[in-house]
């Protein structure tokens, strides 16, 4: 008999026990059929984050009976339906369906409603990668790492990249710090950004702090140094440094420069640079002391002619640092006149000079000074003399009293005479009073002699002729003898001869008064004529200048003579002469007239300018920074022997820069 929980199936249905009043009953037996109850089996709907692996599916069944449940499923040989994802790992987010199909049972059949599956976003780390650097620099490229990929992703498959900036924003010049680097709007249809910010260090730029070079002299100081930078961020100069450097000049790595500094060149070491933004390196300057000007002035001094040169002395200007002449390097400046200038030497000014020397720390320049030779005192004595009556005064003479340094009379010139004796003069002694001398050494003071008057004969004057040159025919200036009274003169040889040349050719001439009754002739005066040998006539253009190489010949030595003879030149023809200025020529001639001509020299000048050596030097490679100059720069050739010397010396290392000149 079939109930409730029977299983689908066909069951007899019985009849019995039925009444009526009217009828009677035939039973017959009908069929129960049990169909199988519908049970709808709903895939449960599921959620999973992109990337995993999907869920356990699971169903909801509706339409079991009599309390049953899916467990009656699970009963051999029966089965259960299987949801089926539609979805998987890689899948990406969005909805897919749970699909169901399958299951048995005798009771039940199915029905199937699907599910759904939602694959959310999975969550992606976006970090923001730490970043350094240097103050001045542009800003780096911002990266980021991701932690949270699925399915073998790499940061390419990202819709849209999380954008990056530093906050607050900075620049190439923001100050030294850390900064941080914002990380966000990342988008992506299949992950879902959380972010961690990174940190941007900026450290600090390398400036090169180098002393300016300077120049002073010796004894001064100079204030301050000036520092030069190189190496600020761009638009940056040093007004933007917090404590700028220091710079001094110091001696050996340790001293300080000071004004008693030796010249010659010191290093200007810099240091004590702070900045929040920049370090700094330190590159030496070189401070050059050169010599301090010191004049020197020969002091003034004077003597009297005769006397021994007195001490000579140098007054200095310009000395530093308290300093005197003991200082000064040997040889000392010493100062002096000429050696020609003597106890002999005449009254005048005569230049006293310093000889030239040097010194390290002083550069000299000279002011000569004067020596005055003053008169000496000298005494001017009138000679006593005698003469005949009616006759003119003899020539007065007078005799020195103290010369000095063996000097003749002729130093006194000049000297005049009074006296008041006349040629009618009666017989009887007279005064001589000189006056009026010049001498240039002494200052003269006079003594008056006497002149005696006696009875005698007529006074013939006739002096010796002075010197006459071969070719000079005799004339009334040698032939020139004169009387205190009238007369007549017989010479011997007469007048017109020419005579040869002799060191004393005698002339004789006899006087004969033409009052031969108060007066005797003079016979036989004689004076001695020198006749001296001619010069001849030299003619020698000084030569044009000539350069270093070219040997003498006849265009330089082309003297030529009034009369004939030989000429000897020194230096010789051929000779190759060095280079100079005012160099001497000489030409000595010997006249074939030995007897009559003197033999002569003459001297000429001549230039010899310098030839200009060939410089062969080749253009120069360029060398990076750091390269000290050296041979491969410094190899300039020459066509003549000599010594080279570069500016800047060798082992300069150049600045940066093109086009430097290397001389």
């Amino acid at each position: 008999m079939a109930t409730i929980t029977s299983d689908v199936g066909s069951y007899a249905v019985k009849l019995s026990l039925g009444a009526s009043t009217n009828y009677t009953f035939n039973f017959v037996d009908g069929t129960l059929t049990i169909t199988q109850a519908i049970v709808n089996a709903k895939a449960d709907n599921k959620t999973k984050v992109y990337g995993d692996a999907n869920p356990t599916s699971t169903i909801t069944y509706t339409g079991f009976k009599n309390g049953q449940d899916a467990t009656i499923l699970d009963v051999a040989p029966y089965s259960r339906p299987v949801a089926t994802i539609n979805a998987d790992p890689t899948s990406s987010v969005g909805s897919y369906s749970i699909t169901v199909a399958g299951g048995n049972h005798i009771n039940y059949s199915f029905t199937y409603t699907s599910g759904t599956i939602n694959v959310t976003k999975a969550t992606l780390l976006a970090t923001a990668d730490n970043k350094t650097k240097v103050f001045g620099d542009g800003l780096p490229i911002f990266t980021a790492t991701y932690t949270g990929f699925v399915n073998g992703d790499l940061p390419g498959v990202i819709n849209s990249p999380p954008a990056m900036n530093t906050n607050p924003a900075t620049n190439s010049i923001s100050p030294v710090g850390n900064y941080t680097i914002e990380i966000k709007s990342g988008l992506d249809d299949n992950y879902l950004f959380t972010y961690a910010y990174g940190t941007m260090t900026v450290t600090k730029a390398m400036l090169t702090a180098r002393p300016s070079n300077q120049t002073r002299t010796y004894g001064g100081n100079i204030a301050s140094y000036t520092v030069v930078y190189t190496g600020f961020a761009p638009g940056q100069t040093e007004t933007v440094i917090d404590t700028k450097a220091t710079a001094k000049a110091i001696v050996d790595g340790t001293t300080d420069v000071s004004s008693i500094t030796d010249v010659g060149s010191y290093s200007i070491v810099a240091s004590g640079a702070v900045d929040d933004n920049y370090d700094f390196t330190y590159l030496p300057g070189t401070l050059t002391i050169t010599k301090a000007p010191l004049k020197l002035t020969a002091d003034a001094k004077s003597r009297v002619y005769g006397d021994a040169n007195p001490a000579y002395t140098i007054t200095y200007l310009g000395f530093q640092n308290g300093e005197t002449e003991l200082v000064l390097d040997d040889p000392k400046p010493v100062a002096a006149t000429a050696p020609t200038v003597t106890p002999t030497s005449p009254v005048g000014l005569y230049d006293i000079t310093i000889a030239p020397t040097t010194d390290n720390n002083y550069l000299y320049t000279y002011v000569g000074g004067k020596l005055t030779i003053t008169k000496a005192g000298l005494t001017v004595t009138a000679d006593d003399k005698t003469r005949p009556y009616n006759t003119a005064n003899p020539i007065f003479t007078y005799h020195l009293t103290g010369l000095l340094n063996g000097d003749p009379t002729t130093v006194v010139m000049g000297v005049q005479f009074d006296s008041p004796a006349a040629i009618a003069s009666p017989v009887g002694t007279y005064s001589i009073t000189p006056k009026n001398g010049v001498s240039n050494n002494y200052t003269l003071s006079y003594a008056a002699g006497t002149i005696t008057i006696i009875k005698g004969t007529p006074i013939v004057t006739w002096n010796n002729p002075s010197a006459i040159s071969y070719g000079t025919p005799l004339s009334a200036t040698q032939l020139n003898a004169t009387a205190n009274v009238p007369g007549a003169f017989l010479y011997n040889p007469v007048s017109g001869t020419v005579l040869t040349a002799s060191g004393g050719q005698v002339l004789t001439a006899n006087f004969i008064p033409s009052d031969l009754t108060n007066f005797n002739p003079v016979i036989g005066l004689t004076v001695t004529l020198p006749v001296t040998k001619a010069n001849p006539t030299i003619t020698w253009p000084n030569p044009a200048a000539i350069t270093y190489g070219t040997p003498l010949s006849a265009t330089q030595l082309n003297a030529t003579s009034s009369v004939p003879g030989t000429f000897t030149y020194t230096p010789v023809l051929g000779t190759l002469l060095n280079a100079g200025a005012n160099q001497q020529l000489k030409v000595d001639f010997q006249p074939s007239d030995i007897v009559n001509y003197n033999a002569v020299s003459v001297t000429r000048q001549i230039t010899v300018n310098k030839q200009t050596p060939v410089v062969t030097w080749p253009a120069l490679a360029n060398i990076t920074y750091g390269t000290p100059l050296g041979p491969t720069q410094q190899n300039a050739t020459f066509n003549v022997p000599g010594t080279a010397a570069y500016i800047p010396g060798p082992g300069t290392i150049l600045p940066t820069g093109a086009n430097q000149v290397i001389s």
